[in-house]
């Protein structure tokens, strides 16, 4: 069985066979697409680095970040990790320190947004299986974070109690290269009622400020409510 795959940004159509093999078939006067082979995007220790989540800034520069199970337990266990072609990566020592000296713990479930402003958000759970979105408007040198995003008041949600709240998703809404017009949505599971909710969050203050969760779900969603992504139409 083949699948295949139309590349839109050059026009041309990669045929997947058996073994993986890619033939690249583009039209006459077409460019032809060209890969470079495997890189490895993270090499910090101890090894373990999985569940990645990858985004290109409105720059062009790439980000990589992921979650680390094997890290022993008082240390950052996410990492996120930078290039400017896609070949060779470097650790951002920047975020990883400022992950550590929060103190608050993170577990992963790394998620992955930009806007056209420059800024790029990470999303991820924290220790106590809250959701942060941390973000940088300068290439990483500097960090801030919008805390507990899926906090919803008690009684009767969820979230509330800290072990129900998984799988945390984000997208952005971006209409124009101004960061103040950005809105960031976090879609996330919620294993007690078994419901997915989504938060609102806004940079119209000039930093992320995030709403109460409402339910994107009903009742019959029951168990399969476990979020696959977020996306957002333009206006």
């Amino acid at each position: 069985m083949r699948t295949r795959s139309r590349l839109l940004a050059a026009t041309a159509v990669a045929v997947f066979g058996v073994g993986g093999a890619a033939v690249l078939c583009a039209p006459a006067g077409a460019d032809v697409l060209t890969w470079n082979g495997n890189s490895q995007v993270t090499s910090q220790s101890p090894a373990g680095w999985d569940e990645p989540s990858g985004i290109t800034g409105s720059d062009g520069e790439l980000y990589v970040a992921s979650q680390n199970p094997n890290v022993p337990t008082g240390s950052a266990d996410m990492t996120l990790s930078q290039s400017s072609d896609g070949v060779s990566w470097h650790e951002n020592t920047a975020y990883y320190s400022y992950l550590n000296g929060r103190g608050e713990g993170q577990i992963g479930d790394v998620t992955m947004a930009a806007d056209r402003a420059g800024t790029v958000f990470v999303g991820h759970l924290t220790g106590s299986l809250q959701a942060d979105i941390d973000y940088t408007r300068d290439d990483g040198r500097t960090w801030q974070t919008a805390n507990d995003v899926a906090q919803l008041p008690s009684p009767g949600a969820a979230s509330s109690q800290p072990f129900a709240v998984d799988r945390p998703w984000i997208g952005v809404y971006s209409p124009d290269g101004n960061y103040k017009d950005t809105k960031v949505y976090l879609e996330y599971h919620d294993f007690g009622p078994s419901a997915v909710w989504i938060v609102t969050c806004s940079m119209s203050t000039g930093s992320l400020q995030c709403g109460s969760p409402v339910p994107a779900s009903n009742p019959q969603t029951a168990c399969n409510s476990i979020p696959s992504g977020v996306a957002i139409s333009p206006a």
